[in-house]
């Protein structure tokens, strides 16, 4: 039976410092060279994955970013499916945002290139966030005095738990429209909420993939609220130790935390093409 491995980064397959650790990354591709499917689904964009050194594992398969909102070849740094907003949707989205105090991130794409536009940025996370980017990939982020509407196929933000929960449920509203909310892995007292077309998510990114493969189960391993979704389509569920007490909840399976590879350790001992499990 093949079966598709694929699991969350940052706080599940990455170590604390965001980064894979040496032995996570040879383990991978070890298994990927033996014929095992294993790919990403992350939050994050290729702007994203490419302040991480997840390119040291060779992956053959596109990955799942900006929580299913785009397909993503690594290797090619190529956009292979997006899920656009209408201009009237990303309209009444970032009205949403205005009305909170919130001027989000928005992530165009145009003719396979990611443009990423913001108007003000509205608390140090996201001023912390734009730093760490704009210096490594100066033009991709644009400060402009109004949005483009077109091109739009997600909005991220950072800020207090209470300022963005009264948004994310203005947003349920709109039908075409749907969002995670989750605590920030790294900064303490920070949350994300980021924002994508209903025909996205981590879950329907996996679904995409697995029908694209002609997978016939899934295992899926994550660590927080935003994979939720995609634990529970799976038919194996998997969360590292670390994991938040309502991903616990949707886990078949319990692993060693992140900074044990408890990932890498699960994929070596149940992936056995010669019959044989493996070990790090």
């Amino acid at each position: 039976m093949k079966r598709l491995y694929i699991t969350d980064l940052d706080g599940t397959l990455f170590r604390n410092n965001a980064r894979l650790s040496p032995r996570c990354a040879a383990a991978l591709n070890t298994l990927i060279e033996q014929g095992a499917w294993i790919s990403v689904a992350s939050a994050r964009s290729p702007i994203g994955v490419s302040l991480t050194n997840l390119n040291e594992v060779r992956f053959r398969l596109p990955l799942v970013l900006m929580n299913g909102a785009i397909l993503y070849d690594l290797a090619a740094g190529r956009i292979l499916d997006s899920f656009y907003w209408e201009p009237e949707t990303a309209g009444a989205v970032l009205e949403i945002c205005r009305r909170g105090g919130k001027t989000p991130f928005l992530y165009r794409v145009e003719e396979g290139r990611m443009d990423i536009v913001f108007t003000q940025l509205t608390s140090e996370g996201e001023r912390e966030f734009y730093r760490k980017r704009a210096e490594r990939f100066p033009g991709v982020f644009r400060k402009e005095a109004a949005y483009p509407l077109s091109g739009g196929v997600y909005c991220s933000m950072q800020d207090a738990e209470e300022v963005l929960r009264p948004i994310q449920e203005q947003l349920s509203r709109l039908p075409e429209v749907d969002s995670v909310l989750y605590a920030d892995t790294y900064r303490e007292d920070n949350w994300y909420l980021e924002i994508f077309s209903a025909r996205a998510g981590k879950a329907n990114g996996v679904r995409r993939l697995r029908e694209r493969l002609g997978a016939q189960a899934v295992t899926a391993f994550g660590d927080n609220d935003n994979d939720i979704a995609m634990l529970e389509q799976a038919d194996t569920a998997c969360v590292v130790a670390n994991g938040s007490a309502r991903a616990k909840e949707k886990a078949d399976i319990l692993l060693p935390s992140n900074e044990e590879d408890g990932v890498a350790e699960y994929i070596l001992a149940d992936y056995a093409p010669d019959g044989k499990d493996g070990t790090l």
